[in-house]
């Protein structure tokens, strides 16, 4: 397991030029894409799988076992996507790739602990959670909008966040 020293949204890649690898990683909760492509030599990454469309050597191939999964759920329920060889690093993993050999990594787990606490020690322990991601969030250099769905998560999240813009939707 790696240490984590990175909070938010990251995803990027480093090529260290003196062990020829390169590593990349996608942060914990998935929120910035990572696609891949590996195929006959072949290693591309982009945050938009558009990005491959226009190499000469990436091959424009339907992944056709994932039609029916995509058309029952709406998504791509596994880390592959419609195109065949394109994948999505899954959130709080590594790929380390050195000569052609990807090696995949977990380095980020949700796990649950079952902790009895009072009830004002937990909304105290919660609020201030939430307050500290907000801060670290709230980082931008455009201006921040906020959907609201309508339910107390979201609410609770404009409240705190205070955003330029708040956005909602009824049918």
């Amino acid at each position: 397991m790696l240490p984590i020293k990175l909070r938010g949204m990251f995803a990027f890649a480093i090529w260290d030029k003196e062990k020829e690898t390169l590593f990349c990683v996608r942060d914990n909760f998935g929120i910035k894409p990572f696609y891949y492509y590996k195929k006959n030599g072949i290693f591309m990454f982009a945050s938009e799988i558009k990005a491959f469309l226009e190499h000469p050597r990436f091959e424009k191939v339907l992944n056709k076992k994932l039609i029916g999964p995509y058309l029952s759920f709406s998504f791509t329920p596994t880390n592959e996507t419609l195109f065949k060889d394109v994948c999505l690093l899954e959130p709080g993993t590594t790929l380390t790739l050195k000569k052609d050999i990807a090696i995949i990594k977990k380095y980020y787990n949700i796990e649950f602990n079952e902790m009895k606490k009072g009830f004002e020690k937990t909304v105290n322990e919660i609020n201030q959670c939430m307050k500290t991601s907000i801060k670290y969030h709230k980082i931008s250099d455009v201006e921040i909008g906020s959907f609201l769905s309508g339910g107390i998560d979201s609410s609770y999240i404009v409240a705190l966040a205070k955003p330029d813009k708040t956005y909602t939707i009824r049918i």
